[in-house]
């Protein structure tokens, strides 16, 4: 069973690269476009967040650098006001199966092992996949590389989440939005809040 997401017709990027040290948040938006999952009917309305590190350290460096695998990446999707974290693994120019080995190729995988969420009436949450078999977000690069992206894919295919009973999950096609770096956030939080004691002490 498999729940297929489309995104919206709109979307563009929207973030400049910042320095090499600091994650930004790369995001993504759908809907739902077919489902056998109760909870997430038709048009239920998907978003991604991609905390993307540019600095992270590609596991193959010392034995085949133009191909990428880079551990630890961090992501939220939200469903319909259902919110699931995701840790995962992402490989460029090649696939967990391969490894550092090989000419780079086109593929972008990120591979989504660990989940944590709610469940579904469909069974319970999948919360741990095989890195090489489990759900991903997929795309393909124009030129053949293992660096790890500097801008967020235009579109990208989602996998997941994933439920126990009939693995019942989630199938996506998403665009990328703009999404505020970490430090901008904070920024126009602060504002805000001065603003806001501007406004009081008057």
């Amino acid at each position: 069973m498999r729940l297929a997401l489309v995104c919206g017709l709109v979307c563009v990027f929207g973030v400049a690269v910042p320095a090499a040290a600091t994650p930004m948040s790369w995001g993504f938006q759908g809907t739902v476009a077919s489902s056998q999952v109760g909870a997430f009917p038709v048009g239920t309305p998907v978003s991604l967040e991609w905390i993307a590190d540019l600095s992270t350290a590609n596991a193959c460096a010392a034995t085949d650098p133009a191909v990428g695998i880079y551990p630890g990446q961090s992501l939220t999707e939200h469903v319909d006001g259902m919110s699931y974290q995701i840790g995962g693994i992402l490989t460029v120019g090649t696939n967990l199966s391969r490894g550092c080995s090989g000419a780079p190729d086109h593929s972008v995988e990120l591979r989504l092992a660990n989940w944590s969420g709610p469940n579904a009436a469909e069974g319970a949450l999948v919360s741990f996949w095989p890195a090489p078999t489990g759900p991903a977000l997929l795309w393909s690069n124009v030129l053949a590389t293992g660096d790890y992206p500097l801008v967020p894919p235009g579109s990208a295919l989602l996998q997941g989440p994933i439920f126990a009973q009939g693995q019942a999950g989630v199938t996506a096609v998403l665009q990328a939005v703009a999404a505020p770096e970490p430090a901008t956030l904070s920024l126009v939080v602060i504002g805000g809040l001065l603003m806001r004691r501007r406004i009081m002490n008057r």
